[in-house]
């Protein structure tokens, strides 16, 4: 009986780390699904495409020869598509909004269809062609449209004449179709998901006992090797999958040329006759194809077409050698008769299927990061309450409220989490703005002007509001409004109620983290200030990134108003969790009285205090307004809209990422060398010379969006983001121990500093557009910036010994 109890208790005890576990696993699991069936269906549907041009191509010959969609004999032509490879289970073709195949038994039956189908333009539906200009519109092959079962590519039917669209292909496919294939090489995830979580269990009862006080390396190390486990097998059926996508496109090219030269060949045409129409097919289709790099017609082995002149003539034997290390064939036989017959061969460029691998193996693995973000924070606070309980049980410690450690670790989630929720907006709120409000101009950059006003404002008396009152009510507070925000948003409402929205968000956003600022200050002791400071930085940058890509995520699956109730349903627990777990606020006779006392003052008497303080100044002018505008303005304005203009917007997003994970990076070392050393003067003025050396380092090139890979981009971004890191933390330590804060209180200047740290966000987008009008984007005037940057760093280097206490 022992035995079995010792058994459940280390059950019971070990059931939050699993689940952690079960759940970070399985949201793996549907991360790879989802990215699985997003790029599949890409190159599915171009499949699809590649099928029905063949039926494009008869269709349009009749069109071209004058005779209208509704007398053409359709039916042959659509009988002769081969549905079964591609898994087709219907064609209809549309004269406008009339069918015309397959003929209805009753009068022709108009396009209210029997199904909804709701245009989806982000499924494959653009194919642009590199040879056209930007002042040419793109050329739209086909659309693709989804219901709940199915999804139908819209392939359009145009005639020489005036080139307007006369008709429609339309090619159904069950979901069913992607969804069995996706299922198919996912049985060994599922099968490893199960497996890995009996595994973890036996793991956790047969070894816990040995593990003591290493209890939290062991779990932490344990778990991230199972999450590795789980990535890596993850990337590998990925792999698989978008193999077999992209030679299943391949295919479909391969059939849909095939038909269309053996059609040639049954109207008793020779081929060879033709070869150069046959050349100007081969080149339209690989300019559609991008792995595609060529295509021969051979006949007897030798080669009768291709869009290379100086292959025609030659052996296909001669080829094959040059080509096979570099390239992956496929071909179609075409039997013209007995003694004539032809055979087309396709080679895919292998480095352009490895280049497209390695672009979706890195977007997954981006979501993979912002997951693990999530897991670490909640892994860590699991521990700390499991350290709690032990401790308590054993009586290690006599007064718990006093481990500071463990009262640090229980307000990162709520900083986390809000932070978290304005990540899961910020892809696609602008653009819902002024979709919403369609009638205003700039109405998104005035939303959002609004909220940093009102944000700024309502951080002083926020902070007043938590001195008096305690920082578990205050951050219930802010949880409540700021839920009730984004419910506002679930609601399909009037644009109008956006605005309200927004401000209460700004309102929430700002009492939690006057609560979240006290909290940590109250509860660290002068060596840790810092450390702690960079729970705010780790909690908002940490939070923006998985925000950022989980809510991308979220929105293709769950639409805007399922993100925005996701975020209140994730929110609104931290009211509960704050309530039952945060630590009462202790009276200290001492300080009380003194926080009392320099609150009474004036606020004319305060302004006066800060103005008189060269030393405040001079930290929050030449440092914190500096950093904070060139975040704002250039890392989230000037960066991806100037200088990243020629890049595609996943690469953005993962370039603006690489300075969010220098910044987390570097803080954990500059907090802890700012305690360490009890100074953070110096780290500043390295932090802001290193600011300056990144600028530099990203304009030291003027054809940025020319190069392949942006060696002195990524590095300068990197910089960047690591000297960043050296300022976020120990700035907040330095201005709660300049001289203006032991006279009107640390809560007090934090407060103060925060809401003109506030001009630099306001500020930066501003000054940023003006650099890059007056110097015509030219990347060179960011080298200035640097300049400027590193001036500012030794002015504020450079400054007498009574300007703050803490050097």
């Amino acid at each position: 009986m022992d035995m079995k109890r010792r058994i459940m208790k280390k059950l019971i005890r070990s059931i939050p780390i699993l689940s952690i576990l079960a759940i970070v696993l399985l949201i793996q699991v549907l991360v790879g699904m989802g990215e699985a069936v997003r790029t599949y269906s890409e190159y599915y549907f171009d499949r699809i495409y590649a099928d029905g041009e063949s039926l494009k191509n008869s269709i349009e010959s009749i069109l071209n020869a004058g005779t209208p969609l509704k007398y053409a004999d359709v039916d042959t032509l659509a009988n002769l598509l081969d549905k079964e490879p591609a898994g087709i289970t219907k064609i209809e073709i549309w004269d406008g909004n009339d069918i015309v195949y397959p003929k209805s038994e009753e009068e022709t039956y108009k396009k209210v269809i029997y199904e909804k189908f709701l245009e989806v333009t982000e499924i494959g539906g653009l194919k642009r062609d590199k040879n056209k200009t930007d002042s040419k519109p793109l050329e739209i092959l086909y659309r693709v449209q989804k219901s709940l079962l199915n999804y139908k590519v819209d392939i359009p039917l145009k005639n020489k004449i005036d080139q307007e669209q006369s008709g429609t292909i339309s090619i159904i496919i069950s979901k069913k179709v992607i969804s069995q294939k996706i299922a198919y090489y996912f049985r060994i995830v599922y099968t490893f998901f199960i497996v890995a979580i009996m595994m973890y269990v036996i793991f956790l009862l047969k070894t816990e006992h040995k593990w003591k006080h290493r209890w939290k390396m062991w779990v932490t190390s344990s778990f991230c090797i199972a999450f590795m486990m789980m990535m890596g097998l993850i990337i590998f059926t990925l792999i698989n999958i978008y193999l077999d996508g992209i030679t299943g496109k391949t295919y479909g090219v391969t059939n849909s040329l095939t038909h269309r030269l053996k059609s040639a060949c049954e109207l008793g045409l020779d081929l060879e006759k033709f070869t150069n129409d046959i050349d100007n097919m081969f080149s339209k289709c690989i300019s559609s194809n991008s792995e595609i790099r060529r295509i021969l017609l051979e006949k007897n082995g030798k080669i009768v077409s291709s869009i290379d002149k100086e292959t025609k003539g030659s052996t296909l034997d001669s080829q094959t050698q040059l080509l096979k290390t570099d390239y992956i064939n496929t071909y179609g036989d075409i039997i013209c008769s007995e003694h004539s017959s032809y055979k087309i061969n396709i080679y895919v460029y292998k480095n352009a299927i490895y280049k497209k691998l390695i672009r979706n193996i890195k977007n997954f693995l981006v979501l993979l990061i912002a997951l693990f973000f999530v897991a670490a924070l909640f892994i860590n606070l699991i521990i700390s309450l499991r350290q709690k309980v032990e401790e308590e049980d054993n009586n290690l410690i006599e007064n718990i409220s006093d481990y500071s450690d463990y009262k640090i670790n229980l307000i990162k989630p709520i900083y986390f989490i809000a932070a978290f929720g304005e990540g899961c907006i910020t892809s696609f709120f602008p653009n819902y703005v002024n979709e919403r409000a369609a009638g205003i101009n700039g109405a998104a950059s005035l939303i959002i002007t609004l909220y940093s006003i009102i944000f700024t404002l309502s951080l002083y008396p926020a902070a007043k509001v938590v001195s008096r009152k305690g920082e578990k009510s205050i951050l219930c507070l802010g949880i409540a409004i700021y839920s009730f925000s984004m419910l506002i948003l679930v609601i399909d409402i009037h644009w109008q109620l956006i605005f309200v929205s927004r401000l209460l968000a700004a309102i929430g956003q700002a009492v939690i983290f006057a609560g979240v600022q006290s909290y940590i200050l109250r509860n660290t002791g002068e060596g840790q200030k810092t450390k702690s400071s960079a729970i705010i930085v780790f909690g908002f940058n940490g939070g923006m990134i998985a925000g950022t890509s989980l809510g991308a995520l979220g929105l293709n699956y769950l639409g805007k108003s399922g993100v925005f109730l996701g975020i209140v349903v994730v929110s609104l627990p931290l009211i509960i969790y704050s309530i039952l777990l945060l630590p009462k606020k202790e009276n200290d006779t001492n300080n009380l009285k003194k926080e009392k006392s320099m609150q009474k003052r004036h606020w004319i008497e305060t302004l006066k205090i800060v103005i008189l303080d060269i030393g405040f100044l001079k930290s929050v002018f030449l440092v914190g307004i500096s950093t904070k505008m060139i975040l704002s303005g250039f890392v989230t304005f000037a960066l991806p809209l100037a200088i990243l203009s020629g890049y595609k917007k996943d690469d953005i997003g993962q370039i603006i990422m690489i300075y969010y994970a220098g910044v987390l990076l570097s803080s954990i070392y500059s907090s802890k060398l700012s305690d360490k050393l009890g100074k953070t003067r110096n780290i500043l003025f390295f932090g802001m010379l290193g600011s300056g050396a990144g600028l530099a380092l990203i304009g030291a090139n003027s054809n940025l969006s020319q190069i392949e890979f942006p060696y002195f981009l990524i590095a300068g971004v990197a910089l960047l983001g690591v000297a960043h890191g050296f300022i976020n933390a120990p700035i907040n330590t330095h201005i709660i121990n300049t001289n203006a804060a032991l006279k009107i209180g640390q809560m007090s200047i934090a407060s103060i500093y925060k809401m003109l740290e506030r001009i630099g966000h306001m500020a930066g987008p501003i000054v940023f557009s003006q650099i890059i009008y007056l110097n015509k984007k030219t990347p060179l005037a960011f080298v200035y910036v640097g300049v400027v940057v590193i001036v500012f760093g030794l002015l504020f280097k450079i400054g007498l010994k009574s300007e703050e206490v803490y050097k």
